[in-house]
């Protein structure tokens, strides 16, 4: 994974402050694309079906991501949905940009347990017989997998209990 190999090549801190920074640029440059060249088509598209006394499914996608705060642009960022169509989907539907940009960077936490990992692979790796080495990977791969099994669960849940 990328975050294991930032940690191995840049080492914890520098590795996960690479990782936050490219995981915001990429949120912002694809969140702007969208916004500048979809957001229009959108509106449109929701124009005419305005007639329509049912709502669609996009009418309802524009409406969360318009209305939508750090909170629930959070716990989209922990979904298992790749994090490229969550920043398309919000700059197409005008979603507003400072709480989809805190998001973004607060959602790199859990990234930062893999990176932490194969920093003290690399210790390791370089022949550490230290137990703290190796008490370091065994806890940040378990926090790794228990925070990519229990983060997704507990924000799809939280997705499911907010009324639209």
């Amino acid at each position: 994974s990328v975050s294991v190999s930032a940690g191995a090549i840049f080492g914890t801190f520098l590795g996960g402050f690479l990782m936050l920074v490219t995981a915001v640029a990429a949120a912002i440059l694809n969140y702007s694309i969208a916004r500048w060249w979809l957001h229009d088509m959108i509106c449109d598209k929701l124009h005419r079906e305005q007639a329509s006394t049912q709502k669609t499914w996009l009418q309802v996608m524009h409406d969360l991501a318009t209305d939508a705060g750090f909170a629930f642009h959070l716990m989209v960022r922990l979904t298992p949905l790749p994090t490229t169509l969550i920043s398309y989907t919000m700059g197409a539907n005008g979603s507003r940009l400072k709480p989809f940009i805190a998001a973004a960077a607060v959602a790199v936490a859990p990234q930062l347990f893999w990176v932490q990992s194969g920093s003290a692979a690399v210790m390791l790796a370089e022949g550490s017989t230290s137990i703290v080495h190796w008490a370091a990977v065994i806890c940040s791969v378990t926090l790794s997998v228990l925070a990519s099994i229990l983060l997704p669960r507990l924000a799809i849940h939280q997705i499911r209990m907010m009324k639209p």
